[in-house]
């Protein structure tokens, strides 16, 4: 009984054992799953134990890694010392005697500095020689003239009172009728500064000016044509101001200085009487097609007549249609005298019978009318002014007959200055000159009567 009784309690605890064992697992097992189910094995201890493994793998290759780069550089080092030994090798050592003679070969082929010989520079006598031509026994002189064209002048230009008719001298002739032709014979006779042409240096400004813009002034106010009119170039000077300003080309703050200035320079006389003889002063002015107006030189007839009664009158006639091409060439010119809004009523006469709108540049038998219409109002005037001495009309393009001769005998300036005074003219780049809207800004020569007396 006592054995059964022992075989028993040993197999209670045996099952006990077996039954804590189960239990035990259990817990693990759940444990288990409880982790999977909240994400899985601990990510943090994981991450642990990958870099402790990367540590571990890093510090075992780093020495293989610095012992293979170790002998590579090895290798470069003797490589390169084996071809060192071998080029000095294949190249033979320089003896100094080698150096020595190849600099001494050097010093001989080496190009020795040229001696440039001083050169004398011409004196003025001679380099005013260099300027001179003659033409028929006569001395002439390469100038630059007022406006910056070249001109040939008499070496010794001839004192006004050498002139056989009186000054000052009016060339009535329309544009392209020879007026540069004219304005160059009296210039070449008389001296740069003698003859004001279509513009001419405005000296207190230094800049050229139109001859008819101050002509227009006086005629306006019933004055000389050539004296000076403070109040009204002033006046000029201030309307030009104020478009400005409106434009806004100019700074409040320079208004009063500009205008201190306007009437200084307005009050400092600028008289074109310092001239003899004048041509081409036509003068246009305006903005636009709808404003422009033109004072013509036929417009100043009657001004010359009253205040200029002995005046020298020139006209040089050119074959009318002669004058029409060369006009219709000459970029607009015809065009404007068209399309001009404000005329005369003497030179409304001039577009008879068919009125001046209708003047186009093509109808030439038009234009050829006009020509003869104005040649004939320029006769008419000169018929009836001074004693009829004193007016001289000569042919620009008659072959047959000698103008230059004419004008010697008639003026008393020689006939070689006809023809051969225009040059050319200078560029910017020559001329040395500030330009603004293509107007040259020059210094004049500050001619007087009294230069050549």
């Amino acid at each position: 009984m006592e054995s059964s009784s022992d075989t028993s309690t040993s197999t209670a605890n045996a099952n006990a054992n077996a039954n804590a064992n189960a239990n035990g697992m259990t817990k693990r097992s759940s444990s288990r799953n409880q982790n999977h189910g909240a994400g899985g094995i601990n990510t943090a201890s994981s991450k642990r134990r990958t870099n402790n493994a990367n540590n571990r793998t890093a510090s075992s290759a780093s020495p293989r890694t610095t012992y293979k780069y170790g002998m590579f550089l090895l290798y470069v080092v003797v490589l390169l010392a084996t071809l060192h030994r071998t080029i000095t090798a294949w190249i033979p050592p320089v003896s100094p005697q080698a150096v020595q003679n190849k600099e001494q070969t050097q010093e001989e082929h080496e190009p020795k500095p040229v001696t440039i010989p001083p050169v004398s520079l011409d004196t003025q006598e001679e380099h005013e020689q260099k300027l001179v031509t003659t033409i028929n026994g006569i001395e002439f002189v390469k100038d630059i003239d007022e406006t910056g064209h070249f001109v040939r002048v008499l070496k010794h230009p001839l004192p006004v009172s050498a002139l056989k008719l009186p000054t000052p001298i009016f060339l009535l002739s329309p544009s392209k009728s020879g007026t540069t032709t004219f304005h160059q014979y009296a210039q070449c006779g008389l001296g740069i500064g003698s003859s004001a042409h279509y513009r001419y240096p405005f000296k207190k400004r230094k800049k050229l000016q139109h001859v008819g813009r101050s002509m227009s002034y006086n005629l306006q106010d019933n004055r000389p044509l050539l004296q000076w009119n403070a109040e009204r170039e002033a006046q000029g000077m201030r309307d030009n101001l104020e478009k400005r300003m409106a434009k806004k080309k100019i700074e409040e703050a320079r208004e009063k200085k500009a205008r201190a200035k306007i009437e200084a320079e307005g009050s400092t006389p600028d008289v074109l009487d310092h001239y003899q003889v004048f041509s081409d002063f036509d003068y246009r002015y305006g903005q636009n097609k709808k404003t422009t107006r033109l004072v013509s030189i036929v417009d100043m007839l009657d001004n010359i007549r009253t205040f200029y009664p002995n005046a020298t009158i020139v006209y040089v006639k050119r074959d009318a249609h002669k004058w029409y091409h060369s006009a219709k060439n000459f970029g607009t010119f015809l065009q404007r005298l068209r399309e001009t809004a404000e005329v005369s009523e003497l030179v409304e006469t001039l577009y008879e019978p068919v009125g001046r709108a209708n003047f186009f540049a093509d109808k030439e038998e038009l234009w050829v009318g006009f020509y003869n219409r104005y040649t004939d109002l320029v006769r008419n005037f000169a018929a009836g002014h001074g004693d009829g001495t004193n007016y001289l009309e000569v042919p620009l393009d008659d072959d047959s007959i000698d103008t230059g001769l004419i004008m010697q005998q008639r003026l008393g300036i020689p006939k070689e200055c006809w023809g051969h005074a225009n040059m050319g003219a200078l560029n910017g780049t020559q001329k040395g000159l500030k330009t603004k809207m293509g107007m040259p800004k020059t210094v004049p020569r500050h001619w007087t009567i009294e230069t050549y007396k």
